[in-house]
């Protein structure tokens, strides 16, 4: 993956800093809360799809289908692991970096953010110390429980808009190197 991330470089553009997420819990004490409450509203939902699928179907020759059911219920487990995927991924797939001209990121895909794009920073850290980037207006005004999420999202960089509107590096190992390029090169704000 480094390789990867030093591909990226411009031949004029240095690499300042790397790192992958710090190693942290799927069920910390920031995230446990919202992701309860998504198992409860996803269970919900799910009860309700097979109550209405169970109703309708009573009325006919053919029945339920088992199939169908387990399709069902296959939809409905995906939605349950859903959390525990995104935190597995951040942790073994992705890798930050930045540049003297550029906040970069490598997961799913390759994206990057020129520091011209980025007019409010902050590193912040969450209810468990897990420190995270958060770049651009909409990510600054995430509660802590939502970084997470949002940092397994693409960066929010629309063109026409004036700034990135959400660009988030999550539980990054902070050292001074770290600081110092953040402090150096993005407009940290409270």
């Amino acid at each position: 993956m480094e390789e990867k991330l030093n591909a990226m470089l411009a031949a004029d553009e240095t690499l300042l800093w790397s790192g992958r997420p710090v190693s942290f819990k799927t069920f910390d004490n920031t995230n446990r809360k919202r992701i309860l409450l998504g198992f409860l509203i996803k269970g919900v939902i799910l009860a309700l799809v097979l109550v209405q699928y169970f109703r309708l179907s009573s009325g006919t020759e053919a029945g339920a289908r088992p199939g169908l059911i387990l399709l069902i219920l296959l939809f409905g487990g995906f939605a349950f692991y859903a959390p525990f995927h995104t935190a597995r991924r951040l942790r073994r797939t992705t890798l930050y970096g930045l540049t003297d001209r550029r906040v970069l990121r490598i997961s799913t895909k390759e994206e990057s953010v020129p520091y011209e794009r980025i007019h409010s920073a902050a590193l912040r850290a969450d209810g468990d110390g897990q420190y995270s980037l958060l770049c651009g207006p909409r990510a600054m005004k995430l509660r802590s429980d939502k970084w997470r999420d949002d940092a397994d999202y693409p960066f929010a960089d629309d063109p026409n808009e004036p700034e990135a509107n959400s660009v988030i590096l999550y539980a990054l190992p902070v050292d001074s190197r770290l600081k110092a390029v953040v402090a150096q090169y993005l407009p940290i704000t409270a």
